[in-house]
């Protein structure tokens, strides 16, 4: 439950009267690496599991811990069946605003992520840039960190770890994408949080990225629906829930003209580069 703040040390004039109020308490990035790689705390249901701890002496701390994540626990599920009597759900509907998350930089940007698996975030590489941590922020307003975990420039693409556990979207199995067919982005252009684009597949093309020097050519998918600055990162969704690109970036200049990192790219950066 830690709120996280990242500073930047050159952002610090050695002048500030309150430079040592800032430094105070704070984490080294060194240290803030080893706390993401340490185990998760058991994830505790029944009191019986907490027996052992009690019977032990010096383990009164993971006691209290146990005690607390029984009790959250128990009123996860009892609001769960309440919500089920009370309200009738469309099985139909697929949350995407549980997955998508808002990056944050420094320079007060945005840039959009969701999760792949239950703690690896995807995005742009150009989002990231060159940091070490990026600060995440999800649609319930919770802040978190995460460490940027691998980029690619030539794809586009990367991926950031943290501990905060997400719901993870699915890519499309076999990775087809048909001329025509439906889409959806999710983003936050020009901080408006959470705006959903509708459009469709203008046209599958294999080219190279006029922003990143040097990137050789790739697949993207060429869309209708807009691509604007903070879009970048977000997926592309067809009509049945999946994952079928990254978007990436719109044409200047023009209107409906985005695109997208086709998802077998995708495909190919995650059998590189994570295990």
């Amino acid at each position: 439950n830690k709120k996280f703040v990242i500073l930047d040390p050159e952002r610090l004039p050695p002048t500030s009267k309150n430079l040592n109020s800032h430094r105070r308490g704070t984490t080294t990035e060194g240290y803030l690496d080893e706390w993401l790689d340490e185990p998760a705390i058991p994830d505790y249901d029944h009191l019986s599991e907490l027996i052992p701890m009690v019977v032990n002496e010096g383990h009164l701390k993971e006691f209290h811990t146990g005690m607390r994540q029984v009790a959250v626990n128990q009123e996860k599920k009892s609001s769960k069946v309440t919500k089920s009597n009370t309200r009738k759900e469309d099985s139909g509907a697929y949350e995407y605003e549980d997955s998508v998350l808002i990056i944050e930089n420094l320079s007060g940007g945005l840039g959009t992520g969701f999760y792949i698996r239950d703690e690896l975030i995807m995005t742009n590489a150009h989002v990231v840039g060159d940091k070490k941590f990026m600060t995440i922020k999800n649609n319930t307003g919770e802040s978190f960190v995460a460490r940027v975990l691998k980029t690619d420039l030539g794809s586009d693409l990367a991926v950031l770890t943290t501990k905060q556990s997400g719901k993870p979207l699915e890519f499309k199995p076999g990775c087809s994408v048909k001329t025509g067919e439906d889409v959806t982005t999710i983003g936050h252009p020009k901080g408006f949080e959470y705006s959903l684009t509708k459009g469709i597949v203008s046209r599958v093309r294999t080219m190279n990225n006029p922003f990143i020097p040097g990137a050789g050519r790739i697949k993207y998918i060429q869309i209708d629906a807009a691509i604007n600055p903070g879009n970048s990162g977000g997926p592309l969704i067809d009509s049945n829930g999946y994952v079928i690109g990254v978007n990436t970036w719109g044409a200047v200049g023009f209107n409906n003209l985005g695109f997208s990192i086709h998802c077998s790219e995708i495909e190919k950066f995650l059998e590189k580069y994570i295990p």
